[in-house]
C-alpha cells in the first residue's frame, strides 16, 4: 500500500549584507524596474536553513551589443560544502502592489527551473523590508477522473543504502563535484544501463553521475521511468518526512515525463547526504581534494521507491496549483518583515588641530533601545543645559486616526508649541507639517519650516497669528526671550505666509502608492547643514529686529529663503499670507480653537475636499473656472 510522502519545508534566512546589496542594486541598476532578477541561495546538506548573502544577487546579463566580460574565477569552496538553490527575486515599488498581487498566480508563473522565488517590497522611509520567500513545487498528481490532487507517495518503506554501495556513491558524487566549478549539485542521475543498483559496489568502471539538467538534455525521446537512479542532496529530514528538495525533484520529473507521455510504476530515488571533504582550487584552477581528505563522518543515503503509477493517466503533467510559500514568524502563511534600523551602526569623528585631538564619543543607536530623537537629545545634552526628547505621532491629513494615543499626542504637541519660544519643523512628509502650523498660528508662536530636495532647500519663516496685538511694545533690555520673539513675530508690516500658503490644494496622503524613489529624501550631503544653519540664522535675526521694520542689527530677515546647489545661488522673498490657506487662514485656526482634536479627526479622515471647502479654497477654484474669456478680441499681432 502506498505511503503518502510528507515534506519538511525550507526556511529562508537572508543576511543584512543581502538586503544592503539589494538596496544598492535597486538604486543604481534596477531603479523603477520590477523585472525579476536572478539570485542564488545555498544550504548545508542536512539543514533546512536557506541562506541569502550579498553574493546571492547575480549581476544582470550583458546586452548582445556589449563587450563580453570574462567570468570571475571560481571561489574556493568551504569545508562544509553548500548546495545551490537558483531562483528569482521580484522587488515591487509600492506596498499596494505587494498587497494586491495574486501570490498563487505569481508562483504558478515562475519558471519551472526556479527552486526559489522571493517577492519583496523595501520601505526605505521606515528602514524595513517586507518579503515572502517560496520554494515552488506542485503538490502531487491531478486525477483526470475526479480532478482531485493525489499526493506523492512511496510504493514501500525507505531502506538504507548498504555500506559498500554508499562508499561507491561517495566516490561517484566526489567525481561529479570535482568536475563542476559551482556549488555541490543538488540533483544527480545514474543513467539507464550504466549501473544497476545491485552491482553498484562491485563494478570495476562505474559510469559517472550526471547532473539532472545534463541528463534531461541528453535523454531519449521516450525514456524509461524505472531505469535511472535519481538522487538528491536535501535539507533536514525528520523521521516522518522528507526534504522539500525531493518535492522539487518530483515536480520536475513529473513535468519531464508527462510531456513525453511516459508511464511507469516505480521511480528509484536516493536521498543522499554527502561525505564532507576539504576541497580547494588547484594550480590549474580545477577543484581538487585538499590536504587531510575527508572532514567529519561519512555520508548517508536511503533508497526511496516513489509510486508513479498515477502519472500514466496524466500526460499533461498537471499537478495542481503550485505551492511552497513559507510560514512567517508566527507560524502562519504570510510575509516576513525585516527591520534594518535595528542593525547597530557606529559613527565616530576625530578632529585634529596642531597638538590637540578631540575624539567624538561612539554612539550606537538601535531601534529597540533608542529612537532618533532620543539619540539626538542625548548628543545635544553634552553641550546644552536642558534638552529633552519627546516621541509622539503627529496626526496628518489623509491619514485616518489609528489609535486614541494620537489624541494624547496632539495635546502634548500643542502644549510643547505653546510652552516653547520658537518651533522648528523638520519632519519628512508635507502633510506632517500641517498640524504644527495650525497650532503655531493659533498660539501666535514663531515657526521656522526647513525642507530639503535633491539639490534644493527652502526655509520658511511663518507669519504671525490671526489676531496679533494692536500695539507692539518697544524692545526692553530686561525682556525675556519669550517677549523678544513675540514682539519680533509681530513686526512684519504685512502678515507673512506659511509653508502651505502657496498651495491651491489641501495637504493629503502623499505616502500611498509611492515608488521607491519617492519614499525617502535623497539629498546632496551638504544640503542639510546649509538649510539648518539658515534656519538658525533666521531665528537669531528675528531677535535683533527693531520696531521700525524688517531690518535689524544683523540685516534683513526674509520670510522665505530658497537655495539651489546646482546653480550655487540663494533667493529671498516675503510671501504674504493666503486668505484661503488650509493651515494658517482664520477659518482653519478658528476650527482648531473651537473643535480641537475633533477638527483634526475630520481632516485626517478626509481626502482634502472638506478642508478646502472650510477654508474657501474650493469656492475660489470654482470661481476661477467660471471666468469668461474673450476669444474674439485682438489678434496676436497686437501683442
Amino acid at each position: 500500500m502506498s505511503q503518502p510522502l510528507l515534506f519538511s519545508p525550507f526556511q529562508s534566512r537572508p543576511s543584512s549584507s543581502f538586503w544592503l546589496e539589494l538596496q544598492h542594486q535597486k538604486l543604481h541598476t534596477l531603479r523603477l524596474s520590477e523585472e525579476p532578477i536572478r539570485i542564488e541561495a545555498t544550504f548545508v546538506p542536512g539543514s533546512s536553513l536557506v541562506e541569502l548573502l550579498d553574493k546571492s544577487i547575480l549581476p544582470p546579463a550583458p546586452s548582445p551589443s556589449s563587450t563580453p566580460t570574462p567570468p570571475p574565477p571560481p571561489a574556493a569552496p568551504l569545508e562544509n560544502e553548500r548546495v545551490l538553490l537558483s531562483g528569482s527575486l521580484t522587488l515591487l515599488n509600492t506596498s499596494a502592489a505587494f498587497k494586491k498581487l495574486d501570490k498563487n498566480e505569481f508562483l504558478s508563473s515562475s519558471p519551472s527551473s526556479d527552486l526559489l522565488s522571493v517577492l519583496c517590497f523595501a520601505d526605505l522611509k521606515k528602514h524595513t523590508v517586507v518579503y515572502w520567500a517560496a520554494f515552488p513545487a506542485v503538490p502531487g498528481v491531478t486525477d483526470s477522473s475526479s480532478n482531485a490532487v493525489l499526493p506523492y507517495a512511496l510504493a514501500e518503506a525507505p531502506s538504507p543504502l548498504p555500506a559498500p554501495e554508499l562508499s561507491s556513491l561517495d566516490d561517484l558524487y566526489l567525481s561529479l563535484r570535482l568536475s563542476l566549478a559551482a556549488h555541490a549539485p543538488m540533483f544527480f542521475v545514474l543513467p539507464s544501463g550504466s549501473l544497476s543498483l545491485t552491482s553498484l559496489a562491485s563494478a570495476s568502471a562505474p559510469a559517472p553521475l550526471l547532473t539532472l539538467d545534463d541528463w534531461m538534455s541528453s535523454s531519449p525521446a521516450s525514456p524509461d521511468i524505472s531505469a535511472p537512479l535519481f538522487g538528491y542532496v536535501g535539507g533536514a529530514e525528520p523521521p516522518a518526512g522528507r526534504s522539500w528538495v525531493l518535492r522539487s525533484l518530483l515536480s520536475r520529473l513529473h513535468k519531464f515525463y508527462g510531456e513525453r507521455g511516459c508511464s511507469g510504476a516505480v521511480l528509484n530515488v536516493v536521498s543522499y547526504q554527502p561525505k564532507l571533504r576539504r576541497l580547494g582550487v588547484g594550480a590549474g584552477g580545477a577543484l581538487e581534494v585538499g590536504a587531510g581528505g575527508g572532514v567529519g563522518e561519512g555520508g548517508a543515503a536511503a533508497l526511496l521507491k516513489v509510486d508513479v503509477s498515477a502519472w500514466a493517466g496524466n500526460p499533461s503533467a498537471d499537478g495542481g496549483p503550485v505551492v511552497g510559500w513559507e510560514l512567517n514568524a508566527q507560524g502562519r502563511p504570510g510575509p516576513r518583515i525585516v527591520n534594518l534600523s535595528s542593525r547597530e551602526s557606529k559613527r565616530a569623528a576625530t578632529c585634529a588641530a596642531e597638538h590637540m585631538t578631540c575624539a567624538a564619543e561612539h554612539m550606537t543607536c538601535a531601534a529597540e533601545h533608542m529612537t532618533r530623537i532620543a539619540a539626538a537629545a542625548a548628543a545635544a545634552a553634552a553641550t546644552l543645559v536642558d534638552v529633552n526628547g519627546v516621541v509622539l505621532s503627529i496626526p496628518m491629513p489623509g491619514h485616518p486616526i489609528a489609535s486614541e494615543q494620537e489624541e494624547a499626542d496632539t495635546k502634548k504637541l500643542a502644549g510643547l508649541i505653546k510652552s516653547h519660544t520658537v518651533t522648528y519643523l523638520l519632519t519628512d512628509t508635507r502633510e506632517s507639517r500641517w498640524l504644527p502650523t495650525v497650532i503655531a498660528s493659533s498660539e501666535n508662536k514663531p515657526l521656522i519650516n526647513v525642507a530639503l530636495g535633491l539639490g534644493s532647500w527652502v526655509v520658511v519663516r511663518h507669519g504671525r497669528g490671526i489676531d496679533p496685538p494692536t500695539e507692539i511694545p518697544l524692545a526692553e533690555a530686561d525682556e525675556s526671550a519669550e517677549q523678544t520673539y513675540e514682539r519680533a513675530n509681530n513686526l512684519d508690516k504685512e502678515r507673512l505666509g506659511c509653508y502651505f500658503c502657496s498651495d491651491v490644494v489641501a495637504p493629503a496622503n502623499s505616502m500611498t502608492g509611492r515608488t521607491l524613489d519617492q519614499q525617502c529624501t535623497v539629498t546632496r550631503p551638504g544640503l542639510a547643514p546649509i538649510a539648518a544653519s539658515m534656519g538658525v540664522e533666521l531665528m537669531v535675526g528675528m531677535a535683533h529686529r527693531t520696531a521700525d521694520g524688517d531690518k535689524g542689527a544683523l540685516g534683513d530677515v526674509p520670510g522665505v529663503i530658497r537655495g539651489e546647489l546646482a546653480e550655487w545661488k540663494m533667493m529671498n522673498s516675503n510671501t504674504p499670507s493666503f486668505s484661503c490657506c488650509t493651515a494658517c487662514s482664520p477659518a482653519a485656526v478658528e476650527a482648531w480653537r473651537e473643535e480641537g482634536f475633533g477638527f483634526v479627526r475630520k481632516v485626517a479622515a478626509d481626502d482634502g475636499s472638506w478642508l478646502e471647502k472650510l477654508c474657501g479654497l474650493q469656492k475660489l477654484k470654482e470661481s476661477a473656472m467660471d471666468v469668461d474669456w474673450d476669444e474674439d478680441g485682438d489678434s496676436d499681432e497686437d501683442f
